[in-house]
């Protein structure tokens, strides 16, 4: 099956200036897209770090070392890791039923993943229709949360549900890693064929990842 994940509103949040607490999940809404892409991977991987006498020290946050010529690809994308937040939106399609667990593990710095009506409505994942203010299915930030948090929930094979992950992450290092468990089965964060852009009732790749 073709690469079946979409990513949108992938943000670089030009304004998060407090490492220590930041803005909120729901930040962006407002906020144009910078880039699109694609990918099956759930996870955001660990971009190299370089060296520390490449860091710069700024004014407004002292204690947080800026490398300005630190790069990350991700889902066909390249930008600065430094100060980013990435969105996720698509559908997750089981292969069969059963309960299935959901992890956030590591992540640098914080995750607020949503799953169900929590991500957004049944066949319209855009901005205006994703629910503000409601509590995440999971949250898992660094220093905050237990370094793993994981919920399960009882799925349908061949429905759709609807999935929203929101990745946040001020200096470096950076990185997330969400996964899927299928039942019997261990964690992956990779899905090809089985995360789709679409609605309830149809699932047509291709699919679209963005960036602000």
């Amino acid at each position: 099956m073709p690469a079946s994940r979409r990513l949108s509103k992938i943000a670089r949040a030009q304004d998060w200036t407090n490492p220590t607490g930041g803005v909120g999940p729901d930040y962006y809404r407002p906020l144009t897209p910078l880039d699109t892409g694609v990918t099956n991977e759930l996870s955001f991987p660990a971009p190299v770090r370089p060296p520390n006498n490449q860091g710069v020290r700024l004014p407004e946050q002292p204690a947080i070392n800026y490398f300005p010529t630190a790069t990350s690809t991700y889902a066909g994308m390249t930008f600065n890791p430094n100060n980013i937040t990435l969105v996720y939106t698509g559908y997750y399609v089981p292969a069969s039923s059963g309960t299935y667990e959901f992890c956030s593990a590591d992540a640098d710095n914080v995750v607020n993943f949503y799953f169900g009506q929590a991500a957004f409505p049944c066949g319209d994942a855009s901005v205006t229709s994703t629910p503000a203010g409601v509590d995440p299915t999971i949250y898992q930030a660094f220093g905050f949360t237990p370094a793993t948090v994981c919920v399960s929930r009882d799925l349908v094979a061949g429905l759709p549900y609807p999935m929203r992950i929101v990745y946040g992450n001020y200096g470096l290092p950076a990185g997330s890693t969400v996964t899927i468990a299928p039942p019997g089965e261990a964690g992956s964060s990779t899905w090809a064929g089985q995360l789709y852009e679409g609605t309830c009732t149809t699932v047509t790749p291709p699919t679209r990842f963005k960036q602000l």
